[in-house]
């Protein structure tokens, strides 16, 4: 597999995440162009991780399975909490949606 350009100037292991802003000065890359980097690079199979915590926000390649299990599970609550917030809107529209003579 060809490697995708952005993971040359990724680490591995969480302690090496680098931020978006410091991504952005070595690849020369807008914030918009980093993201559709990452999203192809991960679309092709390649594990890029990332994390918030505020010490080091970033992305980085996994370096052990314990890493990836937290991102695992990290993912999949942001994605419990998506559909628990889309539920609202959901039912709303099953009832009728919004009258629009408000």
């Amino acid at each position: 597999m060809n490697m995708p350009f952005i993971v040359k100037f990724l680490e591995h292991g969480e302690e090496n995440a680098k931020s978006q802003e410091r991504l952005q000065i070595e690849t020369g890359l807008s914030r918009r162009e980093l993201r559709a980097a990452v999203f192809d690079a991960r679309s092709k199979g390649v594990a890029i991780l990332s994390n918030t915590d505020r010490d080091n926000v970033g992305y980085y390649l996994p370096a052990n399975n314990d890493e990836l299990r937290r991102y695992i599970a990290f993912q999949k609550s942001r994605i419990n909490s998506a559909r628990e917030a889309m539920r609202a809107a959901e039912e709303l529209l099953r009832r009728g949606g919004i009258n629009d003579e408000l």
